[in-house]
């Protein structure tokens, strides 16, 4: 059994692509925003701003990181529309997602400039060094620490492709799942990994020696292998 995950973008594409043609179905029809479409425009813009932060070259102001953040998501979102032939107004959708969002700009600006800090102190890893050379050649995710350099309490493996399946059948055969829907806990020699429906598998590494956390790191990945077969 496969399971798609669906991102944001997609969520938004979708979510304009029925509101477009219910439109043509009905054209005295009037819709001035889609409440979906207004949520899921803001996670977008979210999720930008954090990849935004984690970047090695910090934005100036918290301003900078938040129109910077608009300016990818509409550029992304149009790019995303046009593949499916529709065209689409973002531009209400931006302008609230501008300003709804100057609060959570402001603590991602923040939190930017305190992960530079600890970088440059090298007190944190980088996402790089936490797949080998064999993995990181064909592996559609990204594993992060979580936590600080002498202290990671959890990894998290999390997809990089904007949409997927991942394969739950393959990844009952090798391993022991509990629950009936997402999240799964997937329980490995007495550790336990979470599995959400966006394709994010999370571990906790908290207190356990630097053996065991490899250990850890290394079922991880071989969990998001299967999930991706």
């Amino acid at each position: 059994m496969k399971h798609e995950r669906i991102s944001h973008r997609k969520h938004v594409v979708d979510s304009i692509g029925e509101f477009v043609r219910r439109r043509r179905e009905d054209p005295k029809k009037k819709s001035t925003v889609i409440p979906s479409v207004s949520f899921a425009v803001e996670e977008e813009v979210k999720q930008a701003m954090r990849k935004l932060a984690q970047e090695s070259r910090p934005t100036r102001t918290w301003g900078d990181l938040l129109r910077k953040a608009v300016e990818i998501s509409r550029e992304e979102l149009d790019s995303s529309l046009r593949e499916r032939g529709e065209q689409f107004d973002f531009e209400p959708y931006l302008r609230d997602a501008l300003e709804a969002l100057k609060p959570v700009a402001k603590e991602i600006y923040r939190l930017q400039h305190n992960l530079l800090a600890s970088r440059a102190a090298k007190r944190v890893h980088d996402k790089e060094q936490y797949l080998s050379e064999e993995e990181a050649v064909s592996a559609p995710y990204e594993v992060a620490p979580i936590g600080l350099l002498d202290s990671i309490d959890g990894y998290l493996a999390s997809p990089t492709s904007p949409i997927g399946e991942v394969n739950l059948e393959a990844l009952s055969q090798h391993f022991r799942m509990q629950g009936e829907w997402f999240p799964y806990e997937i329980d490995v020699d007495d550790i336990v990994f979470v599995l959400d429906d966006d394709g994010s598998i999370f571990v906790s590494t908290e207190n356990f020696p630097r053996e065991a956390r490899e250990k850890a790191r290394q079922i991880l990945v071989r969990i998001a292998t299967l999930l991706i077969q």
